[in-house]
């Protein structure tokens, strides 16, 4: 009779198979866990900067301070061609108005022109957006805003690796608030009481 004590050639090979499938899906987990945070991390890059965007636009709204609207103002067609090539319409910003009067004497609650409202693109380097106080960018990554829609591109990675734009807007109208004479005075009489 045999007296074997160690392992089996079968065994070891088994063996050595079980840890090489081990390995391999650990790979793969590790490698689709570093590319969804690669583009988290973009996605989130988009969300911070649309928020910085918005409150200098507030800044400027307040100020009338073109200093606070800084980047290199970018024609429309490069805009328009980027939007395209990541499959979005451009967002074309109307106006709207609330507490006029129509010809009648009646009071509209809003209403809404036809025609776009001007809007500039402008491109954001990391010195540019140093200056609205992000500091934790890509030094090599520039991004194309709107202040007044909110919209950010990356233009310079336009699409994660999963095909996911890297584009965000805001979606709002923008209401130019009117006064007529009568709301004016109500105004001034609720003012003195």
């Amino acid at each position: 009779m045999k007296n074997s004590n160690g392992i089996t050639l079968i065994a070891l090979a088994i063996t050595i198979i079980i840890m090489m499938i081990i390995a391999s899906v650990s790979i793969y987990v590790g490698n689709s866990n570093i590319k969804d945070a690669i583009e988290n991390k973009q996605l989130a890059e988009l969300g911070m900067i649309q928020q910085t965007v918005l409150e200098a636009y507030t800044k400027y709204q307040m100020t009338r301070n073109e200093a606070i609207l800084v980047g290199e103002v970018v024609p429309y067609e490069t805009v328009e061609s980027l939007l395209k090539e990541i499959g979005e319409e451009p967002k074309i910003m109307r106006q709207a108005g609330t507490g006029m009067i129509d010809p009648d004497g009646n009071i509209i609650d809003s209403i809404y022109y036809d025609e776009p409202i001007e809007c500039e693109y402008y491109r954001m380097s990391a010195d540019s957006l140093k200056k609205l106080g992000i500091t934790e960018t890509d030094e090599e990554v520039t991004y194309i805003v709107n202040y007044s829609t909110g919209e950010v591109i990356n233009e310079t990675t336009i699409k994660t690796t999963s095909g996911k734009p890297l584009y965000i807007y805001t979606q709002y109208i923008l209401k130019i608030h009117t006064m007529n004479l009568i709301e004016l005075i109500y105004y001034n009489k609720i003012l003195m009481f």
